[in-house]
This record gives C-alpha cells, sequence and structure tokens, in this order.
C-alpha cells in the first residue's frame, strides 16, 4: 500500500479488508467537489468496492480528551492511542491516576485545566487526612464516586 494521506484508521481498514479478500489493485481516491471515498479497491474477481472509513464523529468528545493526553499512533501495528498527560502540583506527594469519562461532552464547556484544578484540591485534602495510600484511595473514591470519576494511585513519588 503506498503511503499518503490517509490515516492509520483508514490503511488498518485496507489491511482488514485484505485479510478477508484478494485485492488485485488498491486506489487512494482524492476528494473533490463531491463526496468521495476514502478508497477504490478491486478484487482478484474483478469486484469493485468504494471504501470510506470513519473512525470517531464525536467531536466534542476527541476536544474534551485532547485536553487530557497527547495522541499518539503506532505504525507497526497501526494503532492509535493516547498518552497520559502529567499534571504536575507540589501539594501532592503521590502519583494519582484519574479517569475521567464524560458522556455528555457537548454539554460541557469547560476546559479540563478546570477540572484537574477541582480534582487536585480534592486529592491534596485526602493526602492532608493521611494514612495509607490503600486509606488515601479509598477516601478519594468515595469523594469522587459521586462526580462518575474512577481514581487510583501508584507508589508514593
Amino acid at each position: 500500500m503506498p503511503e499518503d494521506d490517509s490515516t492509520v484508521e483508514e490503511r488498518l481498514a485496507v489491511r482488514l479488508i485484505h485479510e478477508f479478500e484478494d485485492l488485485d489493485d488498491v486506489v487512494r481516491l482524492k476528494p473533490d467537489s463531491s463526496p468521495t471515498a476514502d478508497w477504490r479497491l478491486t478484487t482478484v474477481g474483478g469486484r469493485v468496492a468504494d471504501v470510506e472509513v470513519t473512525w470517531d464523529t464525536n467531536e466534542e468528545g476527541r476536544w474534551f480528551e485532547s485536553q487530557l493526553g497527547e495522541e499518539q499512533i503506532d505504525e507497526g501495528t497501526l494503532t492509535r492511542f493516547r498518552s497520559s498527560k502529567e499534571w504536575a502540583d507540589e501539594r501532592l506527594s503521590m502519583v494519582w491516576c484519574v479517569v475521567v469519562y464524560d458522556d455528555a461532552p457537548g454539554e460541557n464547556t469547560r476546559p479540563a485545566k478546570d477540572l484537574v484544578k477541582a480534582l487536585t484540591a480534592v486529592l491534596a485534602e485526602v493526602e492532608a487526612l493521611g494514612g495509607t495510600p490503600e486509606q488515601m484511595l479509598e477516601a478519594a473514591q468515595e469523594r469522587l464516586v459521586v462526580l462518575g470519576i474512577e481514581v487510583g494511585s501508584s507508589a508514593m513519588g
């Protein structure tokens, strides 16, 4: 498959189709004034299929997630993943891992940094109370479960 301006998902789609169909020709279609598919595939048997690949239509969700980490692509496996962004705060002695699921990102217009600021305040309060890392994790979970936020912690940092 030639290199072009295709996305990782578009190239993966062609690879997956090739797993099930013997392909004779793969052509990257260029957009014009009318809607155009991403690829035109021709099988060994002469069948032709235009393929359009859509990987995510949730623009608001992608915007929110982009604030929490950086998107990476593993070209070898053609997979996309997000590396977590670290938000250091001198009030925290532990490294906390917080997973946020936003079921309605279109309704939430606050920047993620505001959420991180609020979370950090809660985690600092929990650490100030003391206890073992497990006890602090439990206390943080109790405070944040109401918000629909999962919290985990690694060893003291």
